[in-house]
Protein backbone atom coordinates (compact mmCIF):
# COMPACT_ATOMS: atom_id res chain seq x y z
CA UNK A 1 0.00 0.00 0.00
CA UNK A 2 1.42 3.34 -1.04
CA UNK A 3 0.56 6.56 0.79
CA UNK A 4 1.82 10.11 0.70
CA UNK A 5 1.33 13.08 2.97
CA UNK A 6 -1.08 15.77 1.81
CA UNK A 7 1.17 18.81 2.11
CA UNK A 8 -1.35 21.66 2.31
CA UNK A 9 -2.75 20.26 5.58
CA UNK A 10 0.50 21.30 7.30
CA UNK A 11 -0.44 24.96 6.73
CA UNK A 12 -3.75 24.73 8.62
CA UNK A 13 -3.08 23.74 12.26
CA UNK A 14 -3.11 26.49 14.87
CA UNK A 15 -1.17 25.94 18.09
CA UNK A 16 -3.44 25.22 21.08
CA UNK A 17 -6.51 25.09 18.79
CA UNK A 18 -6.25 22.25 16.26
CA UNK A 19 -3.68 19.76 15.00
CA UNK A 20 -4.12 17.93 11.70
CA UNK A 21 -2.38 15.62 9.31
CA UNK A 22 -3.59 13.76 6.25
CA UNK A 23 -2.39 11.05 3.89
CA UNK A 24 -3.47 9.99 0.43
CA UNK A 25 -3.68 6.18 0.23
CA UNK A 26 -3.22 6.11 -3.51
CA UNK A 27 -4.02 2.45 -4.18
CA UNK A 28 -7.48 2.86 -2.64
CA UNK A 29 -8.43 6.40 -3.73
CA UNK A 30 -8.70 7.20 -0.02
CA UNK A 31 -7.66 10.16 2.10
CA UNK A 32 -7.24 9.72 5.85
CA UNK A 33 -7.41 12.91 7.94
CA UNK A 34 -6.38 12.83 11.61
CA UNK A 35 -7.44 15.73 13.81
CA UNK A 36 -6.97 16.71 17.43
CA UNK A 37 -8.57 19.54 19.39
CA UNK A 38 -6.93 20.38 22.73
CA UNK A 39 -9.32 20.42 25.72
CA UNK A 40 -9.37 24.21 25.92
CA UNK A 41 -9.39 24.77 22.15
CA UNK A 42 -11.90 27.20 20.69
CA UNK A 43 -14.62 25.30 18.82
CA UNK A 44 -15.14 28.08 16.25
CA UNK A 45 -11.45 28.11 15.37
CA UNK A 46 -11.43 24.30 15.24
CA UNK A 47 -14.47 24.16 12.94
CA UNK A 48 -13.04 26.86 10.64
CA UNK A 49 -9.71 25.06 10.22
CA UNK A 50 -11.24 21.60 9.74
CA UNK A 51 -13.70 23.14 7.26
CA UNK A 52 -10.79 24.63 5.30
CA UNK A 53 -9.07 21.23 5.20
CA UNK A 54 -12.20 19.33 4.17
CA UNK A 55 -13.00 21.94 1.54
CA UNK A 56 -9.60 21.51 -0.11
CA UNK A 57 -9.80 17.73 0.17
CA UNK A 58 -13.32 17.69 -1.30
CA UNK A 59 -12.05 19.55 -4.36
CA UNK A 60 -9.76 16.61 -5.09
CA UNK A 61 -11.13 13.45 -6.69
CA UNK A 62 -10.97 11.13 -3.67
CA UNK A 63 -13.61 8.43 -3.72
CA UNK A 64 -13.29 7.77 0.03
CA UNK A 65 -12.59 10.11 2.96
CA UNK A 66 -11.93 8.99 6.53
CA UNK A 67 -11.65 11.59 9.30
CA UNK A 68 -10.57 10.34 12.72
CA UNK A 69 -9.29 11.84 15.93
CA UNK A 70 -9.98 13.21 19.38
CA UNK A 71 -11.88 16.49 19.66
CA UNK A 72 -12.25 16.75 23.43
CA UNK A 73 -15.96 17.48 23.35
CA UNK A 74 -18.71 15.80 25.38
CA UNK A 75 -21.10 14.36 22.81
CA UNK A 76 -23.27 12.81 25.52
CA UNK A 77 -24.79 16.26 26.07
CA UNK A 78 -26.59 18.41 23.56
CA UNK A 79 -24.47 21.51 23.13
CA UNK A 80 -23.66 24.18 20.56
CA UNK A 81 -20.19 22.64 20.32
CA UNK A 82 -21.60 19.23 19.40
CA UNK A 83 -24.03 20.68 16.85
CA UNK A 84 -21.31 22.76 15.14
CA UNK A 85 -18.98 19.78 14.77
CA UNK A 86 -21.70 17.37 13.62
CA UNK A 87 -23.06 19.90 11.10
CA UNK A 88 -19.57 20.44 9.70
CA UNK A 89 -19.06 16.72 9.13
CA UNK A 90 -22.53 16.28 7.64
CA UNK A 91 -21.96 19.21 5.27
CA UNK A 92 -19.22 17.14 3.62
CA UNK A 93 -21.32 13.97 3.50
CA UNK A 94 -19.32 12.38 6.32
CA UNK A 95 -21.14 9.86 8.49
CA UNK A 96 -20.16 8.44 11.88
CA UNK A 97 -18.72 4.92 11.68
CA UNK A 98 -17.11 4.76 15.12
CA UNK A 99 -17.18 6.84 18.26
CA UNK A 100 -16.36 6.63 21.92
CA UNK A 101 -18.48 9.38 23.47
CA UNK A 102 -17.59 11.29 26.59
CA UNK A 103 -15.40 14.22 27.42
CA UNK A 104 -12.64 12.79 25.22
CA UNK A 105 -14.74 12.10 22.14
CA UNK A 106 -12.78 9.81 19.85
CA UNK A 107 -14.42 9.31 16.51
CA UNK A 108 -14.23 8.58 12.85
CA UNK A 109 -16.38 9.88 10.05
CA UNK A 110 -16.38 8.36 6.61
CA UNK A 111 -17.65 9.26 3.16
CA UNK A 112 -17.52 6.52 0.59
CA UNK A 113 -19.06 5.83 -2.76
CA UNK A 114 -19.08 2.14 -1.80
CA UNK A 115 -20.27 0.26 1.27
CA UNK A 116 -18.62 1.15 4.57
CA UNK A 117 -18.24 -1.74 6.99
CA UNK A 118 -17.78 -1.44 10.74
CA UNK A 119 -14.08 -2.18 10.42
CA UNK A 120 -13.76 0.88 8.10
CA UNK A 121 -13.14 -1.28 5.07
CA UNK A 122 -14.57 0.44 2.02
CA UNK A 123 -15.49 -1.59 -1.06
Amino acid sequence: MEAKEIDFIRELPIEDQVEMSAVDVQDHNLVIVCIYRPPKGNVNCFVAQVDAALNRISNESFQHILVAGDINADFLKDSKEKVKIENLMKSYGLHTVFHVPGVHYQFSYCRSQGTVHENWEAN
